[in-house]
């Protein structure tokens, strides 16, 4: 199937490519020690969702997931973000695929003070990266 047993599903077609979408997921595991987890998966279709290719995994096939989105940017370039539990708190992770999925740059991940919440009142389930 499309997401296989993935959840949660964030969608996002190419403004310059309408026929380019791209599809993420939380996929649900269980870890050795019985807890649930997640890693996210990417996938892609080059025809506006009538097929979609093989499932993609910006950071590896790890569990470590709380939510992923994806969004494209310019030169069909799709961005991936994904927010991961760390050490008690958060951290936001990103990268970038360039060529459909088959290859993404190493994720830079960022935790601390700047990492909060754009739910008003504050979520700390939806995180956002503050700048400066």
């Amino acid at each position: 199937s499309l997401v296989a047993t993935g959840i949660e599903p964030t969608v996002s077609a190419d403004p310059m490519h309408p026929e380019f979408v791209a599809v993420v997921t939380q996929n649900l595991m269980a870890t050795h020690n019985g807890h649930t987890c997640s890693k996210p998966t990417v996938r892609f279709s080059l025809d506006g969702g009538t097929t979609w290719g093989s499932p993609s995994h910006p950071w590896g096939t790890r569990c470590l997931d709380i939510q992923a989105g994806v969004a494209w940017g310019p030169g069909s370039r799709l961005w991936a973000a994904n927010a991961m539990g760390v050490g008690g708190g958060m951290a936001l992770s990103v990268t970038h695929s360039d060529d459909m999925g088959l290859h993404w740059t190493s994720p830079i991940s960022r935790s601390g003070p700047r990492l909060g919440s754009s739910a008003t009142p504050p979520s700390p389930s939806i995180p956002v990266l503050r700048l400066p």
